[in-house]
């Protein structure tokens, strides 16, 4: 990270850690003084940022999600979080990511719901049968902020489906939202 100032305006320039990319950005004083630098992937750079993972920061650690027949959210967060995979199936320039999955217990229709904090731009893909799967559908009203994302998969009896949750970020800058915590719910047949 290096920045010039020259009064009025601060130039950032910032790499990534995903691809090492060169970013820059201008800001006034006042956009700078909250202005919070991106965190290297840590397996590209030793020590990282001193975050932690979430524990289902990649797909084979997705944490399990119980349909039912309302919507009973458990509570998540994209802090520290790395990029799996690129984004597909949605627009957006993906950063951080995390991973949920459930299991469909009868085929029907079955909605995942996300509630972002108040400033989080949350973005819902799901995938069929592993972490590689099939795009089945992905949900960014582009509501904005805080706004919730509710996505409508087609379900089969005793398929699993990998839903993945990450901010929208297609005009390419690195910086993570200012909040970073949401949550999650699957309601549907059962």
């Amino acid at each position: 990270l290096v920045y010039t100032n020259n009064g009025s305006s601060i130039t950032v320039i910032e790499t990534s850690g995903a691809d090492w990319k060169t970013a820059y950005h201008t800001y006034t004083p006042a956009q700078i003084a909250s202005y919070v630098p991106r965190c290297p992937n840590p397996s590209i750079v030793s020590g990282g940022c001193g975050f932690t993972p979430p524990a289902n920061d990649e797909c084979a650690d997705a944490v399990t999600l119980t349909p039912g027949t309302t919507c009973n959210g458990i509570s998540g967060d994209i802090a520290g979080a790395t990029q799996s995979y690129p984004a597909s199936g949605c627009p957006s320039g993906l950063i951080q990511d995390v991973w949920y999955k459930f299991t469909a217990p009868s085929t029907g229709n079955y909605s995942i719901t996300l509630m972002p904090s108040s400033g989080m731009d949350g973005v819902v893909e799901a995938r069929s049968g592993s972490c590689t799967g099939t795009v089945v559908g992905c949900a960014d009203i582009g509501g904005g902020n805080g706004f919730p994302e509710n996505l409508t998969v087609a379900a089969t009896n005793g398929t699993t489906y990998y839903v993945r949750i990450y901010e929208y970020n297609n005009d390419g800058i690195t910086t993570p939202p200012a909040t970073t915590s949401f949550t999650i719910c699957v309601t549907g047949s059962s």
